[in-house]
């Protein structure tokens, strides 16, 4: 009431050389009119269809991205750290998870949440969901987390353990004919070598993804 009162009285002093701007929720402006156009930026608002129109652009750049970063790669990797946990990650997403918080900016948390949506997105499991399959270890445990996205399923760790063993198989196979099998070994793993590997993993994941399986 006092505002109102103020704002007629300065208007009933200065006449039309003034401007008094008002709004719902906020203070009013009284500005001299000449000077108005110099002092006032006017923007327009953000309303609830702008912000929906603004998730629906980003929704769909992130789609696009997962697409187009997805690889024809049926093979399964014996290593992963954190370029390859990102590999399939939108850049797009990355990019929202760094302005919703500084923990988000390109961490572990960040490559699950990211690995978690490429899979919502595409249908196929990631190296680092199938890296957690087989840290999980326990059929149990890993469909739970299967049930979250967080990992892969437990028939793709039991697939992975049977590419991990032929491929032992073959790698023994070309030794003995004098042929490196290095090829195979940098996508697969031996056996013996995944044990020990997870013995080593247990103690120490997530503090680093490197040597996962």
């Amino acid at each position: 009431m006092v505002e109102e009162t103020l704002a007629a009285k300065l208007l009933e002093y200065f006449g039309s050389d003034l401007l008094v701007l008002s709004g719902t929720g906020v203070a009013s402006l009284v500005v001299f009119r000449s000077k108005a156009s110099s002092l006032l930026r006017l923007v327009p608002s953000m309303d609830e269809d702008d912000v929906e129109i603004g998730v629906e652009k980003v929704a769909n750049q992130i789609v696009r991205d997962v697409q187009e970063s997805l690889v024809q790669d049926k093979n399964y990797h014996a290593r992963v750290d954190m370029d390859t946990a990102l590999d399939c990650v939108s850049s797009t997403l990355l990019s929202l998870l760094s302005k919703v918080s500084t923990k988000l900016d390109h961490t572990l948390p960040a490559a699950l949440i990211g690995n978690i949506v490429t899979n919502a997105i595409s249908g196929r499991f990631t190296t680092l969901q199938i890296a957690l399959g087989v840290v999980l270890n326990r059929k149990g445990l890993i469909e739970q987390f299967h049930e979250f996205l967080a990992s892969c399923s437990y028939d793709e760790v039991l697939r992975f353990k049977a590419s991990a063993a032929a491929a032992a198989v073959s790698n023994a196979s070309l030794r003995r004919h004098g042929i490196s099998g290095q090829g195979y070994l940098s996508v697969t793993i031996s056996m013996q070598g995944f044990h020990h590997r997870m013995r080593k993993m247990k103690g120490s994941f997530p503090r680093t993804l490197s040597q996962c399986y």
